[in-house]
């Protein structure tokens, strides 16, 4: 089909539609516009526009005319009987009609009809179309129904076929949208958190959006890059790093005459098509005089030392930890070295002083 090919009123329709698909942006609107031209083009009695929602799972966001709301609402009923989807998803962006996806027989034995026709809207004929631009990972679809036993023609598939590019591109700016409206509700729930650093960006760097304390953050912690706007450049480094695959999800940085810490973790967002996003959170801490005094003990002695906080003997620290009792009393004799005491009650006493929870008196044992 080609322009040349259509009728003035064929050429009239798609003109309006093609000129009404460049302004929409949400669902809701793309119905909308294709109810008042590409339906009338069509001659189709009703229809449905599907795409896949942001995140992993295969999930769709669908819109429909009123008269399959009902149908629509029971497609878990019908889902595996779904003959349309089947055929279409093999050659994303051609145009089939029912006659080429199922047999008339087959077709008034499927669960599809037998449901359409009890609830009143009998969808007898059917065409469509999966929605889909070349590099993206989103999906759409788009279906025409008639009520009556008309078959859609060559001609009515080739004026489908015409226009199918630029209803992907419009399904496209819908799927972009309700990206976006992810992050903004994303934000909005952030916000009701007060005190919480936080940024969305692209791995390339560019900042998406950003909560208040994150310029003060960033003063604080970089403060001869003095930036106006964006991360500084070794988060960025960071997250581009991440991008390509690196591993190590955080970054951190202390302050020793403080004892401050920043703790800085990227997590990827569920992608929907682009750039892949990245939620960047900020964590300030300060360091214990506990954790200060500890850190000459390797981490099982570090785990040693908790037991013994617990009031564990030898026997139930080696139990716990796999090892023989022997073993136990050289660790456990390591740890009074290292800490500068001479025995559990000494240890437990200092451990108390600094902030340690100790569960239950420790038991003096021959070391």
């Amino acid at each position: 089909m080609t322009w040349e090919d259509m009728s003035a009123e064929e050429q009239s329709l798609v003109g309006k539609l093609l000129e009404e698909l460049n302004q929409v942006q949400t669902l809701s609107e793309l119905v909308r516009c294709a109810e008042a031209f590409l339906m009338r083009l069509l001659s189709a009695d009703c229809m449905a526009l599907c795409v896949s929602k942001p995140g992993p799972m295969r999930d769709y966001e669908w819109e429909t005319s009123r008269l399959l709301s009902a149908f629509f609402a029971r497609a878990k009923e019908w889902g595996p009987s779904d003959f349309v989807a089947g055929t279409v998803s093999r050659e994303p962006g051609r145009v089939f009609r029912d006659q080429e996806m199922i047999s008339r027989e087959g077709l008034e034995g499927n669960a599809m009809y037998r449901l359409s026709h009890t609830l009143g809207t009998p969808l007898e004929q059917v065409m469509s179309v999966m929605l889909t631009i070349p590099g993206e990972s989103w999906h759409g679809g788009f279906t025409a129904y008639r009520t009556r036993r008309q078959p859609f023609t060559e001609r009515d598939e080739g004026l489908l076929q015409y226009v199918a590019r630029q209803l992907a591109s419009a399904l496209h700016k819908c799927r972009m949208f309700m990206e976006r409206m992810l992050y903004r509700d994303l934000f909005a729930s952030i916000a009701r958190q007060q005190g919480l650093a936080l940024v969305v960006l692209k791995s390339s760097g560019e900042v998406l959006q950003e909560t208040a304390p994150v310029a003060a953050v960033v003063r604080k912690w970089f403060p001869k890059e003095h930036l106006s706007t964006g991360l500084p450049r070794e988060l960025r480094e960071r997250c581009e790093a991440l991008a390509r695959g690196a591993t190590g999800d955080t970054w951190t940085r202390e302050n020793k005459d403080t004892r401050e810490v920043l703790t800085v973790t990227f997590t990827a967002l569920p992608q929907a098509e682009g750039p892949e996003h990245w939620k960047v959170d900020f964590r300030e801490t300060r360091r214990s005089q506990l954790d200060d005094w500890l850190k000459e003990l390797t981490r099982t002695e570090t785990r040693a030392f908790w037991l013994l906080m617990q009031g564990k003997s030898n026997k139930e620290i080696a139990a716990a930890l796999g090892n023989e009792v022997e073993t136990v009393k050289k660790q456990v004799s390591c740890i009074y070295k290292k800490t500068g005491t001479s025995g559990r009650q000494e240890l437990a006493a200092r451990a108390r002083s600094l902030g340690a929870t100790v569960v239950m008196p420790p038991r003096e044992e021959p070391e």
